[in-house]
């Protein structure tokens, strides 16, 4: 629920001049309309997370700029232009 609700909702609010609700609408329309593509995103995020916990949090310092990156394109791949 939680990748649901936030998927491309901190990109929206950074992007656009939009209100939280309008955010989080944008991110489960993003959900909705590819449910696989979202799947495997919150599964990678989950398995780099698991790696870099047992890495004793090492692997964060490379895993979460990456994901951050990837993240926004994923964002203006899933949203469209206003």
């Amino acid at each position: 629920m939680v990748l649901a609700l936030s998927v491309v909702t901190i990109p929206t609010l950074l992007d656009r001049r939009t209100g939280l609700m309008t955010a989080m609408g944008t991110s489960l329309k993003a959900l909705r309309t590819n449910p696989a593509a979202t799947l495997i995103w919150a599964a990678l995020i989950t398995v780099l997370f698991t790696v870099s916990a047992a890495t004793a949090l090492l692997a964060l310092i490379v895993v979460f700029p990456w994901l951050g990156y990837a993240m926004w394109h994923a964002y203006r791949d899933l949203v469209e232009d206003a």
